[in-house]
């Protein structure tokens, strides 16, 4: 059930998420920056800036994403997918935006797999047990899924284009 990867495919980590992004920005960059407990985050960014939590382009003008993988080392030569967040904001003001859909994984967590597995979160600015509900998407195949770092990514960057394509693309603010 844990998403592996050998020493080599993590450096390379940052193309394979700059194809997975193309539907959202197909002016992407990708980092890795090692951090001081053993892991390694690689963030999406479309600016000079090092801030893994930076808010990025979209193909829509008034949603801004942000994306981040943490790797904790599993053993000498192999990391371990611990957490994956991608998150959508819709512009409020110039330079203000609320989060509005978020897709992650936390395959750290003990819980019910239904939380632990690739699911996403509905913001609503009023009722905040609409904002806390995990809507899962691959309650019947996450084993297929996390199979392998490949097959996460094909179904990955599915699931992305249907954001784009249903949510993204469509959004257009009153």
């Amino acid at each position: 059930m844990a998403i592996l990867i050998e020493e080599k495919a993590l450096y390379g980590r940052t193309n394979q998420i700059r194809k997975i992004l193309l539907s959202i920005n197909s002016r992407i960059a990708a980092e890795s920056k090692p951090q001081q407990n053993n892991s390694v985050i690689i963030y999406a960014k479309d600016s000079i800036g090092n801030d893994p939590k930076a808010l990025f382009k979209t193909s829509n003008q008034n949603i801004k994403a942000k994306y981040f993988e943490i790797w904790m080392r599993n053993s000498a030569k192999t990391w371990i997918l611990q957490k994956l967040y991608f998150q959508l904001k819709m512009k409020k003001d110039i330079n203000d935006y609320a989060e509005i859909l978020a897709f992650h994984i936390d395959l750290d967590i003990l819980e019910e797999s239904y939380k632990k597995y690739p699911h996403i979160h509905i913001k609503h600015p009023e009722f905040e047990c609409i904002s806390n509900a995990h809507i899962s998407l691959n309650l019947n195949d996450y084993l297929e899924i996390t199979s392998s770092i490949e097959k996460f990514d094909k179904n990955f960057s599915k699931i992305l284009s249907m954001i784009e394509k249903e949510f993204i693309s469509k959004f257009r603010p009153n």
